[in-house]
């Protein structure tokens, strides 16, 4: 025989399964009886229409609106339901809204910076070892500047100086670019824009 299983919480429909006998009782009653555990019943429930749940109460089942998940509002705003019988509000989907043209502008921006960022760590770690390539950069200039400086420290600098200019290069290549995303006027032209692929990036 089977029995259907529902929440001792909401009464909601849980699951079906087959009652075990109960060996005791079947002989004492000269036939099968059925162990039925709590919060379970031999009523079979009805199928659920749309966006609805069934739910055993008073010893029978009946239909509650079930709308639990995340919901969606014109604006954008995120709502969660996770309790049954609670409406979403009205004009809610349950789909989120597409992105706005300002919104995939931000994104697509957000990936020129981190490939930026990418260029200058191949260059010049990001970090301690930035720093110190700084630090060391002021200190061959002051170096030069009152001809103190010697031939290899001079190669030191010019060496550093050259990857302080592709930096700088790399920089003004992400904001060139940056520069043309945000004058898009189509998310399509956004989405299509091949940023790796730029020629604006220094060879």
């Amino acid at each position: 025989m089977q029995i259907y299983h529902y929440s001792p919480g909401t009464g909601e429909y849980l699951k079906t399964s087959i009652a075990q006998i109960d060996p005791l009782e079947s002989e004492t009653q000269g036939e099968d009886v059925f162990l039925i555990p709590a919060c379970a019943t031999e009523i079979a429930p009805p199928d659920p229409g749309a966006n609805k749940a069934v739910v055993f109460e008073s010893g029978a089942w009946s239909e509650v609106d079930d709308y639990r998940g995340e919901w969606y509002l014109a604006t954008g705003e995120k709502i969660e339901i996770i309790d049954l019988g609670i409406s979403p509000p009205a004009g809610a989907t349950d789909s989120p809204p597409l992105p706005s043209l300002d919104d995939v502008k931000a994104s697509k921006i957000t990936e020129v910076k981190a490939v930026a960022q990418s260029k200058v760590n191949n260059i010049i770690p990001q970090g301690w070892r930035q720093l110190n390539s700084l630090a060391r950069s002021i200190e061959l200039e002051k170096l030069a500047r009152v001809g103190t400086i010697t031939a290899a420290e001079q190669t030191e600098m010019d060496a550093l100086q050259a990857k302080w200019d592709r930096i700088k290069a790399i920089r003004t290549a992400s904001d060139v670019i940056e520069s043309e995303i945000d004058a898009l006027t189509t998310k399509e032209a956004v989405e299509g824009y091949d940023i790796s692929g730029s020629t604006h990036w220094p060879e």
